[in-house]
């Protein structure tokens, strides 16, 4: 059973997953102003997404998954993680400049600890742990002033974005209240199938007007954000989601900025300024107390004599939880 705890496999998965995440905002923006439509570019990219993860899970001799729970993670990555997410965010990002966006959906973290207060009481965080997550936003703020002094977003895409991480971080919690494992290739490959769908009635209702020009950019950032940004994407995120929560594993949207600026200084010899500096510093203060809170827990934990049951969460005992297929999920944190 997962812990929360942001061990050094949950760190490395962490860091690996917000270098291939990082770069879909900015390709996403350039293949919308490239003249892409923002829905059929998501609809392609998950279609494409879709085979790209069945041809590798054919390679792999994967079994085709079973269970009661299939149905209801397709739905859940579809209308939540995947597509519900991404029609939200290609929107928005029509009239939200990056940094806008950004701060946005660094909100994933926070939202995502909130709904794991009710629904997750095993997984809450402690004082500290908030803490950390208020740092972590604060590090994000600050690395964006400059965009965020700029021209503002329109109210409509700055509201598509926050729902944006609004939606994922519901989905990532429900998914796990329900217990379910890490998927594999082909669930994750029906989960694309199903968010390619999501787009075919809005495409098709205003088809006229779609357009996705067969040009250099779109047609190079639709191919990444298929193969990498989605496939290698998620199944980073899932492999953390299932180690960590989605609370610690949606931290990624703290440490996508932060690649950025380290990108930046590394090939193109961008010296970050004061503010940037102390929004990385926040960053990296934050995820370190979430680190910490993690590590103080299991200790606690592991000093518990034998047989004395698992640590009671704040609040009233959460039992056993429905939707597993034992009949409940352990809500404690092991």
């Amino acid at each position: 059973m997962a812990s929360t705890r942001l061990d050094a496999t949950a760190l490395g998965l962490l860091v690996a997953l917000a270098f291939v995440w990082a770069p879909a905002f900015i390709l996403i923006r350039a293949g919308l102003l490239a003249g892409a439509s923002p829905f059929l570019f998501a609809g392609i990219r998950f279609a494409l997404a879709a085979g790209i993860g069945a041809l590798v899970a054919l390679a792999r001799r994967e079994p085709w998954p079973r269970g009661r729970q299939l149905g209801r993670e397709i739905v859940v990555g579809a209308f939540a993680l995947m597509g519900g997410y991404a029609l939200l965010l290609y929107w928005g990002e029509q009239s939200t400049p990056g940094g806008y966006a950004s701060v946005m959906i660094a909100t994933a973290p926070i939202l995502s600890a909130a709904f794991a207060y009710w629904l997750l009481p095993g997984e809450r965080f402690a004082p500290r742990g908030a803490l950390a997550l208020g740092l972590g936003f604060a590090g994000v703020t600050l690395l964006f002033v400059p965009d965020l002094a700029g021209p503002g977003a329109s109210p409509a895409g700055a509201a598509a974005e926050l729902g944006a991480a609004l939606v994922f971080s519901v989905g990532s919690v429900l998914l796990r209240r329900w217990s379910t494992p890490a998927p594999g290739l082909w669930v994750i490959s029906l989960q694309f199938a199903a968010s390619a769908a999501l787009f075919l009635p809005i495409v098709a209702f205003d088809a006229g007007s779609e357009r996705f020009p067969l040009t250099i950019v779109p047609v190079v950032t639709v191919v990444y954000l298929a193969a990498v940004s989605s496939v290698l994407g998620f199944v980073l995120y899932f492999a953390l989601h299932q180690r960590v929560g989605p609370a610690r594993a949606n931290l990624v949207s703290y440490v996508n900025p932060t690649v950025g600026l380290l990108t930046g200084l590394l090939l193109l010899g961008e010296v970050p300024g004061p503010l940037e500096l102390a929004g990385l510093a926040l960053i990296v203060a934050g995820i370190a107390f979430v680190q910490r809170e993690g590590s103080a827990r299991t200790a606690v934990q592991g000093a518990r004599p034998p047989g004395a049951g698992p640590i009671p969460s704040a609040g009233p005992a959460p039992g056993r939880e429905r939707g597993s297929p034992a009949g409940g999920t352990d809500a404690t944190v092991r």
